[in-house]
């Protein structure tokens, strides 16, 4: 996957429909309905070209990606913002996101990695995004559905609690939200 999105970026391509248009409007939708406040420290997992946030004001962003061309482009155009290489995930967040990521995710080894990534380095909530169903024309090359039953539990294991699901309407995209669960 490295290469497929070292090579999209190196031609000045962007990160796709996942993070602009409606499925935009969508994300932006849900968390101003989340109330997360912006203040807080936040991991953007497979950031890619960052436009999913567009218009929001976000004090402390740290984007992540496998594309280290996209991390040496973000670096330059967003200087105040900071970037990193998956590899580089060492700190902790208050919230984090992983939107438009899991279904370019191939491999299932690589899905949990992910994924306890996630719940590792985040302290308060987690938001992701998926496909609700496979939707037609999914290109095997970067795309793969996972049913929700192929992943949620590893969060719910590792001290996590589901706690709202958002439908975007269009029968496929979801955003689900898993909050730290209290320790007894």
């Amino acid at each position: 996957m490295k290469e497929y999105w070292n090579k999209r970026y190196a031609g000045r391509c962007n990160s796709g429909a996942g993070s602009s248009g409606l499925f935009r409007a969508f994300v932006h939708e849900t968390l101003h309905g989340l109330r997360i406040p912006m203040e807080k420290s936040l991991l953007d997992y497979g950031c890619g070209d960052i436009q999913l946030w567009k218009n929001f004001r976000i004090e402390d962003y740290t984007g992540l990606d496998i594309s280290n061309t996209i991390i040496r482009r973000n670096k330059k155009k967003f200087p105040h913002h900071k970037f990193i290489m998956q590899d580089d995930l060492t700190e902790m967040y208050d919230v984090s996101f992983c939107i438009s990521v899991i279904f370019h995710i191939l491999d299932k080894k690589e899905l949990f990695r992910v994924l306890v990534d996630l719940a590792t380095h985040t302290k308060e909530t987690i938001v992701i995004s998926y496909w609700e169903q496979e939707p037609p024309n999914v290109n095997p090359e970067y795309e793969r559905y996972w049913a929700h039953s192929e992943w949620g539990f590893i969060l719910v294991d590792l001290g996590w609690k589901f706690t709202s699901l958002h439908y975007s309407g269009d029968k496929y995209n979801v955003i689900c939200v898993f909050e730290k669960r209290e320790t007894e």
